[in-house]
């Protein structure tokens, strides 16, 4: 692995040095750290989760994508379900966030900056952080709901993007022209939203069901 490492000079020195550790339990316990430094209240479902069955990490490439593959044991069937979050240092260039990122909560910001650029079921790129390449831009979407929906609608489409993704229709989504601090919005295609609630209250538990489902 150290080997490897030689040959991807973009990968974040905390991430190197996690990776060289050869033994799976410490390389768990510096990824755990990482999580925990950075938005540990935050993800403390998440955290606490993959603290009792996160089995193993390893670094993979593909696509000229560098990304760490999480094994976590899923406790109700016993079998392994990997997640990936994607190592990209300028992973905000050419994305719809480009000329908007100094007003993404500084929250968000830190998970994309400081841990991965998206966290998520690794089969279907859904079920958490979506990379900032697949992040929802509603503006671009033309929403059948809209035509259902009585009340007027709460937030402002061309600042609003999601973050997370169910991957059957339901995102977590932030506007960003609202200035409260990581207050967002339960977006479905096919009924009405639920405003003003708690960005990483609702990430976390998804997240956690994502795990468990």
């Amino acid at each position: 692995m150290n080997d490897k490492l030689n040959f991807l000079p973009f990968i974040p020195k905390t991430w190197s040095n996690i990776f060289k550790e050869s033994n799976m339990e410490d390389r768990i316990r510096k990824t755990l750290e990482l999580w925990k430094f950075s938005l540990a209240q935050e993800l403390s479902l998440t955290i606490s989760y993959m603290e009792n069955n996160l089995i193993t990490i390893e670094l993979i490439t593909y696509d000229d994508k560098n990304a760490i593959l999480y094994g976590i044991n899923q406790e109700n069937t016993n079998r392994i379900i990997y997640y990936e979050g994607l190592l990209n240092i300028d992973f905000a260039e050419n994305t719809i966030l480009k000329n908007s990122w100094e007003r993404v909560p500084k929250s968000i910001a830190c998970f994309y900056e400081n841990i991965h650029n998206g966290f998520y079921y690794y089969p279907s790129h859904a079920l958490g952080l979506v990379s900032l390449d697949e992040v929802t831009y509603f503006n671009d979407y033309e929403w059948s709901i809209l035509d259902e929906i009585e009340a007027p609608i709460n937030i402002n489409l061309e600042k609003t993007f999601g973050f997370f993704s169910s991957g059957g229709g339901g995102y977590v989504a932030v506007d960003l022209d609202n200035e409260e601090e990581n207050v967002a919005v339960i977006w479905y295609d096919d009924c009405e939203p639920d405003y003003n609630v708690n960005f990483w209250d609702v990430v976390d538990e998804w997240i956690l069901i994502g795990f468990q489902s």
